[in-house]
């Protein structure tokens, strides 16, 4: 039993693999309490103690993937969205020197994001409100603005001219982005994402990016103005002010996206400082 038991370190490689290390871990210890225990005299206080223990092992081990698997969900995600989880919701910019931070990757290829435990992340599903007959619901969808940008007064006030509410505020005192880019979820109706947008023209942001929130790593906002570790992002150009002006729908941003898409040196710069 202990020998099909074997785990072997170097296969290890993502914290939710833990898990199963502690499940053969947990297999192995008790085993050898009870052969042990098989071996002592009975009536002796080390059987019965090591019985005891081989009982109290199991209750502390579900305790213990409990609290792994709630409170700490994020962290048991593998390098590569943890950087992205890190990246929006800290100031620090976060990249791997192995795997680039690419967000826009699978997004490219059509493809759901997947996350570490092999369950798609959950989206909303919203119909697009008509801005030109009524005001956008903005209920179901969560903004968070960054407290370190310049003209902070300012962009509250354009923000709530459009109708758009401020969820969170986000970001540490002394620490703003190396680059303005506003992320909007892909799950975000277009008339909501061209609002956004249109609010933010008239700041001088270097752009924005589209992706998919990942609900069981925290990333509860569905857009955040000023994100951290932003390396790749669409340019804000004229074309895309023409674009808003009109009647903007997903496939024209889409492929606005494609076209102006650029990255910046900046944040890998920082990122290795």
């Amino acid at each position: 039993m202990l020998e099909q038991a074997q785990v072997r370190p170097e296969k290890v490689t993502r914290p939710i693999q833990l898990l199963a290390a502690w499940l053969v871990g947990l297999i192995v210890i008790d085993g050898i309490f009870l052969e042990v225990a098989l071996r002592l005299g009975a009536g002796t206080w080390e059987r019965r103690g090591l019985v005891l223990a081989a009982i109290l092992n199991v209750p502390a081990f579900l305790a213990a993937l409990f609290t792994l698997q709630t409170r700490f969900r994020a962290e048991l995600q593998d390098d590569a969205h943890y950087a992205r989880y890190l990246s929006k919701k800290t100031a620090a910019a976060v990249t791997l020197e192995w795997e680039p931070l690419d967000v826009e990757a699978d997004e490219d290829a059509g493809e759901s994001q997947v996350l570490a435990d092999g369950f798609a992340a959950a989206e909303p599903s919203i119909e697009a409100a008509d801005p030109a007959t009524q005001p956008l619901a903005w209920h179901p969808w969560r903004v968070a603005l960054n407290a370190q940008l310049p003209r902070q007064a300012e962009l509250r006030a354009a923000l709530a001219a459009a109708g758009i509410p401020v969820a969170e505020v986000f970001g540490q005192r002394g620490d703003a982005p190396t680059n303005r880019v506003v992320s909007i979820s892909r799950a975000l109706p277009v008339a909501h994402k061209a609002a956004v947008l249109r609010a933010l023209l008239p700041f001088g942001f270097d752009g924005f990016q589209l992706w998919r929130p990942v609900r069981d790593a925290d990333e509860n906002e569905d857009v955040y103005i000023g994100s951290y570790g932003t390396e790749s992002y669409a340019r804000f150009t004229p074309e895309l002010e023409a674009l808003l002006a009109g009647s903007l729908d997903d496939e024209q941003l889409e492929d606005y996206r494609r076209r102006h898409r650029v990255r910046d040196a900046r944040v890998g710069a920082r990122a290795s400082a």
